[in-house]
């Protein structure tokens, strides 16, 4: 957000007092989260520098910024960490930046930096703290060059707390497609890049998803009549109108609209988020911002409360934003174990952490993957209606090897996420939904599953194997075949004790097949003893077993014939080629002896580079 100070901010004015009379209802993609409890102490002294706005016109967001990260810190400190601050005043300015970030790192040994507030005293802090390794958290400068460089690559020490404009303008553009706005306008003052840079997000980001927007039209900032521009909203039947400024100007747009009785409902950003703005023509309408002190979560609670005993107010968004940076600082810290900062960084750049302003993960750049609090005002009211936030780090798990005829429990989590959808594709043809589904498989095998998580701003998919093992049972003179017809398995009647053999499939082997290529069966046998349970390892005389094959599984210049099967010998860690009995070329199958239980694997070897010797003519 571009400020008249030349500044981009992830929010624009303090946050809502509480004589506004808030309602809160809350709807979470995973529930409810806990408070926030400090990590244990890592053993030992860590020094923080925090470098903000503490004189010049923006000193207020300097000193909330400053006072929210002191809460998390005096939190840490109580429960027996050892952090000492260092602060220093960036004046918002560049040239002020370069000098007492210099001071901070050279004079002080600062390897850990919160701040600043303003871009444009970030972006030259993020390059000389990149360059010696120094960590450093934004908790609100929203300029893409504070985490990374000109040419596009990220600066690995740079991280950030508030999330982006371009993420903020798909947030409502996704509330327009949950709304079932069909016809949505926009207008925006051309000459503030804040303002403009929203309303382009939010028009692209609905045309993806499949809308289009039929107003986008511009005023400037001087403007106070916005009768003609109205007049199109209404003649194209809007069913939405974005604006994307500032609260003073939201509330001329507002009023006029209301005068004129456009039906539209109205929808806004973060510049919304202010005690001044007009509630009266606003009814019905939504807006997005970073932080909301009725959030009903534990963790906002407790650090409303701390907040308030310890400065006598409630905490605007800029405390919030400077309370998650020092949390996220703090927890990778312990999650390092080490006062390094290139450990930390590695800690930070893999976190999931419960903020205040929504949980929190990190992107490739250093941007946190986070959600924007929508507000809904009604009747007069503000009321916290949910986080909307992207679905990131998706995680899948299947409880087992299960055993044939009993159901595979699957579950997917994801790291950040609002209203996700899961769908799942099990693998043998079936299909599921929702976070956690349970499925009973035919046959033993081991199941490519895939699920997709989804919601109005993203959809990701990850897989997993789930894993259908299946016991059978071989007397003397016995014969049987697995379920999914892969294993044949045959005793001669030398064989006088009857066996229990457990099949359990594999995706891949599980040890290192060096020059040779698995090419779709993998499997481990376990056998005991009936009815005593004896285990097996080996036996005296061998079974046959004869293994079925799909010959369209087979990778290029892999020649049918050179498959052989091999046997896992953890005496000599390799695997062991078995003699062939017999090959059917018509069936695709390959029959060997078996006298050990151990890991199986059909192998082929890798296409070994051919050399072409030129063609003398003589």
């Amino acid at each position: 957000m571009k400020r008249r100070v030349s500044m981009s901010l992830c929010i624009l004015m303090l946050g809502v007092a509480a004589a506004l009379g808030i309602v809160v209802v809350i709807s979470r993609a995973e529930g409810q989260e806990g408070s926030f409890t400090p990590p244990s102490p890592p053993g030992f002294s860590v020094k923080v520098g925090i470098i903000v706005p503490l004189s010049g016109a923006v000193q207020s967001y300097g000193e909330s910024t400053r006072d929210g990260a002191l809460i998390a810190i005096q939190q840490a400190r109580d429960a027996g960490w050892t952090i000492e601050t260092v602060f220093a005043d960036s004046q918002c300015d560049a040239q002020q930046a370069v000098s007492v970030t210099n001071h901070l790192i050279y004079d002080e040994g600062v390897e850990y930096i919160i701040g600043a507030v303003c871009s444009s005293a970030s972006i030259p802090i993020s390059e000389i703290a990149e360059a010696n390794h120094v960590v450093q958290i934004s908790p609100s400068s929203t300029s893409p060059q504070v985490t990374v460089h000109a040419d596009g690559t990220n600066k690995e020490y740079i991280f950030r707390a508030c999330f982006l404009d371009p993420f903020q303008g798909r947030v409502m553009a996704s509330v327009a497609k949950d709304l079932d706005a069909i016809t949505p306008t926009v207008l925006y003052d051309a000459g503030n890049d804040y303002v403009s840079g929203l309303a382009g997000y939010f028009k692209s980001s609905f045309e993806d998803m499949g809308g289009s927007v039929p107003v986008f039209e511009a005023y400037t900032s001087s403007d106070t009549d916005f009768t003609d521009l109205l007049t199109q909203v209404d003649d194209a039947n809007a069913d939405v109108l974005f604006l994307p400024d500032y609260y003073g100007k939201v509330n001329q747009i507002a009023a006029q609209a209301d005068g004129m009785g456009i039906q539209a409902r109205l929808l806004g950003a973060d510049g919304w988020d202010s005690p001044g703005l007009q509630l009266g023509p606003l009814d019905g309408a939504y807006f997005s911002t970073h932080f909301w002190p009725e959030d009903p979560r534990q963790v906002v609670v407790d650090f409303v409360q701390a907040y308030s005993v310890t400065h006598g107010t409630r905490p605007d968004t800029l405390a919030a934003l400077g309370y998650d940076a020092a949390g996220l600082l703090i927890q990778a810290i312990a999650e390092a174990g080490a006062d390094d900062p290139a450990v930390v960084k590695d800690e930070l750049a893999a976190i999931t952490y419960e903020g205040v302003t929504d949980k929190i993960a990190f992107n490739q750049f250093g941007d946190p993957i986070k959600g924007a609090a929508i507000i809904n005002i009604e009747g007069g009211q503000r009321t916290f209606v949910k986080f909307v936030a992207p679905v990131s780090k998706l995680a899948v798990t299947s409880k087992g090897p299960t055993d044939l005829g009993d159901p595979t429990t699957l579950a997917a989590t994801v790291a950040t996420g609002s209203d996700v959808v899961y769908t799942w594709a099990l693998g043998d043809g079936a299909t599921g939904n929702g976070r956690v589904v349970t499925h009973t498989y035919a046959t033993a095998g081991a199941y490519m599953v895939a699920v997709t998580a989804t919601n109005t701003l993203d959809s990701i998919t990850a897989q997993t194997a789930a894993v259908v093992r299946e016991t059978v049972t071989l007397g003397s003179g016995s014969a049987v075949t697995t379920s999914n017809g892969v294993l044949y398995i045959a005793a001669t009647p030398a064989l006088t004790r009857t066996l229990s053999i457990t099949y359990t499939p594999q995706i891949t082997p599980g040890y290192a097949t060096d020059g040779f290529a698995p090419v779709g069966v993998t499997f481990y046998l376990d056998a005991a003893y009936l009815p005593e349970g004896t285990p097996v390892t080996g036996l005296s005389t061998p079974l046959t077993l004869t293994i079925h094959y799909n010959e369209a599984a087979l990778i290029p210049h892999l020649r049918e014939g050179e498959l052989q099967v091999h046997r896992y010998d953890a005496d000599i860690e390799d695997w062991v080629p078995l003699p062939i009995v017999a090959r059917d070329w018509a069936n695709n199958t390959i029959t060997v002896l078996l006298d050990h239980f151990s890991e199986y694997a059909l192998l082929g070897p890798i296409d070994r580079e051919r050399v072409y010797l030129p063609l003398v003519m003589r």
